[in-house]
């Protein structure tokens, strides 16, 4: 019972308990639909939100029941322990996607779907705890959105910050050769890549001159 507690036993639930997680799942996502405007508002901007008439407080009190229900209910599948995982990987990875609640809501909800799906899939095929092999898909999850995110991925930002600095050693090199015929810059690495793109380009030539576009 307290194994069970700790790192949940979700291949051992039952039929009641999937109801219990559908119908449960169904009355967050009919809170979430028919309360999104207000919801939005005071969780945004709480004070504009009370003077606007909308019932913050009503609001916030079916929120944290409703997650301290989600939190009881989730004991069952994944356990005390890595509950916390489950609450906040799917929102990391979700906000990587997106600027707009509705959207990150969305997100949220099919990657949480997902690392149930993997979760319980991969433990029966490796042989491991499902709790934890959930937990750990659903990471694997929130770190690669971390990663590969277009918009706010650190692989794709660092990328941009590369090219970036690329792009202005260009042009560095090419006011510095209509100014002065010649580069002043030290050849590190990034000004001999900078050359070889502005050649590439057509800008120019292998004498190091500036073409006709250059």
């Amino acid at each position: 019972q307290t194994q069970m507690l700790l790192f949940g036993q979700a291949a051992t639930m039952t039929d009641m308990h999937i109801w219990i997680y559908g119908g449960l799942a169904l009355v967050v996502a009919l809170f979430l639909f028919l309360t999104f405007r207000p919801l939005q508002a005071s969780l945004f901007d709480p004070d504009f939100s009370t003077s606007s008439g909308i019932r913050v407080k009503i609001l916030e009190r079916i929120l944290f029941w409703l997650l301290l229900l989600s939190l009881i209910v989730g004991i069952r599948s994944v356990g005390v322990v890595l509950m916390s995982g489950m609450v906040i990987a799917p929102a990391v990875a979700a906000r990587q996607f997106s600027d707009r609640l509705k959207t990150v809501f969305i997100l949220a909800g099919c990657f949480g779907a997902l690392s149930g799906l993997l979760g319980n899939y991969l433990s029966v095929l490796v042989n491991v705890p499902t709790g934890p092999m959930i937990v750990l898909v659903g990471t694997t999850i929130a770190l690669s959105a971390l990663l590969l995110a277009p918009k706010r991925g650190l692989l794709f930002r660092i990328w941009r910050i590369w090219a970036f600095r690329l792009r202005c050693v260009e042009e560095n090199i090419l006011k510095g050769m209509w100014k002065k015929g010649t580069i002043s810059q030290n050849l590190t690495p990034i000004v001999r890549i900078a050359i070889w793109r502005l050649k590439r380009e057509g800008w120019v030539t292998h004498q190091l001159k500036l073409t006709e576009d250059g």
